[in-house]
C-alpha cells in the first residue's frame, strides 16, 4: 500500500534578517578620546582580535553581544542607538 505524503513549505521568517554594526565614526572618535588611537588597541579593548574587528569594519559580519557589551561599558555616557545601529542583510 502507498501513502501519499504531501510536501511541507519551509517555514517563513518573520521579516528581514538584520545585522547590528557599529557606527565607526563615533565610535572611532570615543576611541581616540581615550587613547587608543588604532585598531589594535581598540580590538584588545572590546576582547576580539584585530581581524574580527577589521571584518566588522568592512560589515562582513556584524557586532555581537560581547562587542556591544564592551563598547558600552567603555563608552558609559554613550547610549546604545548612537553607537550601533541595525541594518538588512
Amino acid at each position: 500500500m502507498r501513502t501519499h505524503i504531501a510536501a511541507t513549505e519551509p517555514p517563513q521568517a518573520s521579516g528581514p534578517r538584520t545585522v547590528t554594526s557599529l557606527r565607526f565614526t563615533i565610535f572611532d572618535a570615543l576611541c581616540n578620546e581615550q587613547g587608543l588611537i588604532n585598531d589594535q588597541r581598540r580590538a584588545k579593548a572590546l576582547g576580539i582580535s584585530h581581524p574580527h574587528l577589521s571584518r566588522i569594519r568592512a560589515g562582513q559580519c556584524g557586532a555581537g553581544s560581547k562587542v556591544i557589551r564592551r563598547a558600552l561599558g567603555l563608552f558609559s555616557a554613550v547610549e546604545y542607538d548612537d553607537l550601533f545601529e541595525e541594518r538588512a542583510l
